[in-house]
């Protein structure tokens, strides 16, 4: 969880928070999301899917599961992009719900690689794309289940 101060709420003195929802695919994020969006002082971000499904007319997130070892690489600098533009859009609401994040992509990396999808240096520059996208970020980070 990260608290941060929009030019919205600078107005009102009230800190605003960014809650960051990670979990597996199917685990129930978006639908988590969907339910809390009827909260009064939250707003809800979903996950780019829109965006990842259609990249000027091509469908990123299906061909990188049908050719990794070609589109992999293009789909998590995507992924990459998308969220961290959600991540930066201001805080409306006193709260805001983020499906996914920008430090997620590196599961997603790491994993990539293990299977042999990524090269090491594709791995490597998304490492660095991912670092200097957020470590201007502090980030409170607390697993579910493992506390």
């Amino acid at each position: 969880m990260e608290e941060v101060t929009s030019p919205a709420a600078s107005a009102t003195q009230s800190k605003q928070v960014l809650v960051r929802v990670e979990g597996n695919i199917g685990s129930g994020k978006s639908t988590f999301l969907r339910k809390a969006s009827s909260l009064k002082d939250v707003e809800t971000a979903a996950g780019p899917m829109q965006k990842w499904t259609n990249f000027r007319g091509s469908n990123l997130l299906e061909i990188s599961y049908t050719d990794p070892e070609r589109w992999i690489f293009s789909f998590q600098s995507y992924a990459l992009l998308t969220l961290k533009q959600e991540e930066d859009r201001p805080i409306v609401k006193r709260v805001k719900l983020m499906e996914r994040s920008p430090q997620s992509v590196h599961c997603f990396n790491l994993l990539a690689l293990q299977r042999g999808k990524l090269t090491a240096v594709e791995y490597e520059l998304l490492e660095k794309f991912i670092l200097t996208t957020t470590d201007q970020h502090q980030t409170d980070y607390i697993p579910e289940g493992n506390t």
